[in-house]
């Protein structure tokens, strides 16, 4: 899924975002899911979907410190897709 979400791929940003939530396949890392999550929000265009991923990236919020929320956001923020 990284390969995919560094491009862009909003399923694949979702899918990466789950798994950092859960540490399925990969160390759990509330940062990187919220990170990941944000991305799919921010990129997806059906407002459904959308509106899915932003209440899973709030659950996760909640579980966070306010200094994790804010790097997480941060990284967000200056990610840019890779070609």
């Amino acid at each position: 899924f990284r390969k995919t979400a560094e491009k862009g791929d909003t399923h694949a940003q979702f899918s990466l975002g789950l798994m950092y939530y859960g540490g399925r396949g990969v160390p759990k890392n509330y940062v990187e899911g919220y990170k990941w999550l944000s991305l799919a929000a921010a990129y997806e265009r059906d407002d459904e979907r959308r509106k899915g991923i932003e209440k899973l990236r709030d659950f996760l919020e909640k579980e966070m410190t306010p200094q994790e929320r804010a790097e997480a956001q941060r990284q967000a923020a200056e990610w840019r897709p890779r070609k």
